[in-house]
């Protein structure tokens, strides 16, 4: 997964007083050493809530110091930002490259088939245990967490320009329905498939029962899928039509 380094806003401070490599360090080791902070972190997330996890934590796991999470990262906050980030570009890259494959073969596509290749990143990072551990549980956290705004950057940076282009696709399957009501529909499938794969054990909570969804299951992601599709191309709402 592509390191890319946190930009803007409130992960600017991700980047602040880091002029100059700890003098100790070959560029190399830098490099690495980072890897193992990024590692590390990436481990515990798969494990903890995210507000009970302690920088201390990190280095711990990492053999590296509180001063050098700081100098990489900014802090804890930075660091799961960091993390989260890699994530979303992984989920941007396949999202373009699935929309430019759809538009290839059908310059017209259904809005079935528009939602499928949207949907098909996010289910792909659930299918190895290591992937869905880390992305679903990421999921989860984004929905409890205190660094919404700059979980709301990386959405921007990295997931916003490429799902405008899938809202330009939904609008042209839906001439009907307006630029507004798009937009809902599609903060309403991101809110659905985050609650399902981020925290699939709330269905025991709902039935009275043990267990949980598996959110790697075909089963329970083409149940999804469904939802989706049908929830994306519903009709309009009566006098609510472009």
């Amino acid at each position: 997964m592509a390191n890319k380094p946190l930009r803007s806003g409130a992960r600017s401070t991700a980047s602040a007083g880091r002029k100059r490599q700890p003098a100790s360090q070959s560029l190399a080791e830098s490099s690495k050493t980072r890897e193992r902070i990024l590692d590390a972190a990436k481990r515990i997330y798969r494990e903890r809530n995210f507000s009970s996890v302690r920088t201390v934590d990190i280095t711990d796991a990492s053999g590296a110091n509180i001063a050098l999470v700081n100098y990489y990262f900014g802090g804890k906050n930075q660091l799961f930002l960091q993390v989260f980030a890699e994530a979303c570009e992984v989920v941007a890259k396949e999202r373009s490259r699935g929309l430019d494959e759809l538009l290839s073969r059908d310059p017209a596509p259904s809005m079935a088939a528009l939602v499928r290749a949207w949907m098909a990143p996010v289910f792909a990072q659930t299918r190895t245990a290591e992937a869905r551990m880390l992305s679903s549980h990421l999921l989860g956290l984004v929905l409890a967490s205190d660094v919404n705004e700059g979980i709301r950057e990386v959405f921007r940076d990295s997931l916003a320009h490429v799902d405008a282009r899938y809202a330009q696709q939904f609008a042209r399957a839906r001439p009907d329905l307006s630029q507004e009501a798009i937009a809902w529909r599609m903060l309403s499938a991101i809110g659905a498939y985050s609650l399902v794969l981020g925290h699939p054990g709330l269905i025991a909570l709902m039935q009275g029962t043990s267990g949980s969804l598996d959110p790697s299951s075909l089963d329970v992601q083409q149940e999804l899928l469904r939802w989706l599709v049908a929830a994306m191309d519903a009709p309009a709402a009566a006098g609510a039509e472009r």
